[in-house]
């Protein structure tokens, strides 16, 4: 279990750094000016230069992806009710996630715009993990099919 959860961790601290990087490609691209922009004007007016808000704006994606791809062993914690792995789960991400977005200025500092991101975190999730479920069930209703005709 100790080497999945490094593996893991390993694979959502790459994960995470890769979303920072399309994320500023989205961003750049949505400005539509011509420049790129690797993190948020405000973020570099807080650690007083590109270059510090690029490693800060690295080191919390990475260490934020590492936690989330640490918590998918989870879902293999077959004592745990799929309620508790959800709920769990739902936390290890929205937390570390909201505060990153905070930080980075990716959502507006108000108790409006926090409530905004987590309400758009809890349908995104809501979206993936009904997916996820119903895939699986189908899965698992084929599976019995098949044994059932042997």
């Amino acid at each position: 279990m100790k080497k999945k959860v490094l593996f893991r961790s390993l694979f959502g601290l790459l994960s995470g750094v890769a979303l920072g990087q399309l994320i500023a490609i989205v961003i750049s691209a949505v400005k539509g000016d011509g420049s790129f922009y690797a993190v948020i004007p405000e973020l570099v007016n807080d650690f007083g230069g590109e270059q510090s808000a690029v490693i800060v704006q690295t080191i919390l994606l990475g260490v934020s992806g590492a936690i989330v791809g640490a918590a998918s062993v989870i879902w293999e914690l077959d004592k745990w009710s799929l309620t508790k792995q959800t709920g769990t789960h739902f936390c290890l991400f929205a937390i570390p996630f909201t505060i990153v977005a905070y930080v980075l200025y990716w959502v507006p500092r108000s108790v409006g715009g926090i409530a905004a991101s987590l309400i758009v975190m809890v349908v995104i999730y809501a979206v993936i993990w009904c997916g996820a479920y119903f895939s699986t069930k189908r899965k698992i209703q084929k599976i019995n099919d098949q044994l059932h005709r042997e």
